[in-house]
């Protein structure tokens, strides 16, 4: 027996952006903290790999925001501008926050870099995600 609230929560744009808020207050959280763990040698860039993918994370939620907020299987050039432009202040704002701990190194332009690339994969992957998501819906609705 399917259930048919396990899908239908995805539809909500709200859904989407209190996850959205639940990153932005996590990559606040951790750019407060040390880096714990092993420091590695600066010619192996996990760090940038991290940045990546955490602002990829963060693309994509907002733009599952967006996507469902307009009920559209793709996203307007006008949203994917207005989403690299907040992926961009965020990263900013991240680096100018973690520049007022000792103990963390912002304002690193490699990060912002990093940040941006990662933001602007989520944009694009994240319509990929949203097609299967709206395909379970259906295909349980039908059911």
């Amino acid at each position: 027996m399917n259930n048919p609230l396990r899908w239908s929560i995805l539809r909500d744009s709200r859904f989407y952006l209190v996850f959205w808020i639940l990153w932005f207050c996590v990559l606040w959280s951790l750019s407060s903290t040390p880096l714990n763990g092993p420091q590695l040698p600066p010619t192996i860039p996990i760090d940038k790999a991290l940045h990546w993918g955490y602002y990829g994370i963060g693309g994509a939620l907002s733009t599952f925001y967006f996507l469902a907020r307009e009920r559209s299987h793709s996203l307007p050039s006008k949203y994917v501008e207005f989403l690299l432009l907040l992926g961009l202040g965020t990263g900013i704002l991240d680096e100018w926050h973690q520049s007022w701990y000792e103990f963390r190194s912002g304002n690193d332009f490699g990060d912002l870099i990093a940040d941006i690339i990662g933001t602007y994969c989520g944009i694009k992957s994240a319509p990929f995600v949203w097609k299967f998501i709206r395909s379970k819906q259906t295909g349980e609705e039908r059911d």
